[in-house]
């Protein structure tokens, strides 16, 4: 395994903040010099931007977007995941585009799947990628499979369709038929090859039996074996059926605990640690890094995630740089206070200085790809984040305070004293041998 976190060359480094050595909380130690050569790790300058389309207005959602793609692409984004946009259901339903009337038919009050491949169409022309999100679990009660093979469903005892847990807006399907299982392929080959998307992003993977998508992905990529899928799950058996990628959903929940005090910066290197562990060839980049994805944004208010809006956006920063392929979300973008449900239709307020603050760490999470090839240590740092990448003469440091008061951070000795550039305000200065962070600030500095 590449040694993606150098935790011996440090006196106060991890191993400090899981109780082996007796800093104390706020007063961090300066630590050594390493001792080590740097060892060489897999980095990416791809982002991901999860587009929910319903925020893009109360109609014509596909339109609204696709005009909206070259902004996108200023972002820095790389791939493009477009949530649902299959036909809803409306039986029993609560208005989630998780319950999917017809597989192959798209929501009217998004557009048409001509106003979505135009939308793909446009994506490639600008150099980025198009994923759909697909749910292959469950369908709405007025899919009319339901009425036309309900022997493509689950049953209870008394014959009746069951829905999946506590999901009563829609019905399960059962995989042991293999007339349903081709079915839900030649629907999905149906996206790929009539709109030209890149890949799918697979909604609830652990309700959908691991055979099935094993044989879905060989089948799709036998007309492109360049087929990009990302599995909503953190379980790494997505990778030997054919995930490209999965999800950092420890990472998000301790990201979050760590703005919470409920949650040190030592759980989250662990969190970062056992997934890339669990990944081929220890590769960090075919995990999803993420601090909101639309579940998230959907159940707490950014007061509850992170304190404030610059607490929000210390702590997308530090998600950026924790090692994996980073993603952001629609909500990033605009003016919220409580939560932002992806089951409504609005014409979102997107906020310029919050799109001002994504794009700049975007741009310097790619500018910054060839010193993450480096080394990534980490230091106690007390209550705040302190990471370090180097690569041979080279130093990456961010330091993040995820707390509603004033800290000091005390830097690494080898760089203190040095010149450096601090890419958040892209000025020159002289690296401090401590700096006082106040709430939320982070920094990003540069040798």
């Amino acid at each position: 395994m590449k040694n993606l976190f150098n935790i011996a060359a440090f006196t106060c480094g991890i191993a400090g903040i899981l109780g082996a050595t007796s800093c104390s909380g706020d007063d961090a130690v300066i630590p050594t010099n390493p001792k080590e050569p740097a060892a060489v790790n897999v980095t990416t300058e791809k982002i991901i931007y999860e587009a929910n389309p319903r925020m893009y207005g109360e109609q014509g959602g596909l339109v609204a977007l696709n005009g909206k793609l070259s902004e996108i692409k200023d972002y820095g984004t790389d791939i493009v995941w477009v949530m649902p946009i299959n036909t809803p259901g409306e039986e029993k339903s609560i208005g989630s585009p998780y319950c999917i009337k017809d597989f192959n038919g798209v929501n009217p009050r998004l557009g048409t799947k001509a106003d979505f491949k135009a939308l793909v169409d446009n994506a490639h022309s600008l150099g980025m990628e198009v994923i759909l999100d697909w749910v292959a679990n469950h369908t709405a009660w007025d899919c009319p499979w339901v009425t036309e093979h309900p022997d493509w469903y689950v049953h209870d005892e008394e014959g009746n369709i069951v829905s999946p847990g506590d999901w009563a807006d829609v019905a399960e399907l059962n995989y042991d038929n293999k007339d349903m299982r081709a079915a839900m392929i030649a629907a999905m080959k149906s996206w790929v090859s009539e709109t030209g998307i890149n890949g799918f992003r697979l909604d609830n993977t652990e309700g959908v039996p691991d055979d099935f998508w094993k044989e879905a992905i060989e089948t799709l990529r036998q007309s492109n074996p360049d087929l990009f899928i990302l599995a909503e799950t953190s379980y790494p058996n997505a990778y030997a059926y054919g995930a490209n990628m999965i999800y950092g959903w420890h990472f998000a929940t301790d990201l979050s605990g760590l703005f919470n005090g409920s949650a040190s910066q030592g759980e989250l290197v662990n969190a970062v640690k056992e997934e890339i562990e669990q990944t081929p060839d220890d590769n960090a980049t075919r995990i999803m890094r993420y601090s909101v994805n639309h579940d998230i944004a959907a159940e707490k208010s950014i007061a509850q995630l992170f304190g404030t809006e610059e607490g929000a956006e210390a702590a997308y920063a530090i998600a950026l740089f924790c090692g994996g392929t980073p993603m952001f979300y629609t909500s990033q973008l605009c003016n919220y206070t409580g939560t932002a449900s992806f089951f409504t239709y609005e014409s979102a307020d997107f906020n310029s200085a919050k799109i001002a603050g994504v794009k700049k760490l975007n741009q310097i999470f790619k500018s910054t790809a060839e010193i993450r090839q480096g080394q990534l240590s980490t230091f106690q740092a007390g209550k705040c984040v302190l990471m370090e990448y180097q690569l041979g003469n080279s130093h990456l440091v961010i330091a993040a305070n995820p707390n509603n008061r004033e800290f000091e951070v005390k830097m690494p000795i080898e760089v203190a004293g040095l010149s450096v550039k601090e890419l958040v305000s892209d000025m020159e200065s002289v690296m401090p041998v401590a700096a006082t962070l106040q709430p939320y600030e982070y920094r990003i500095y540069q040798r």
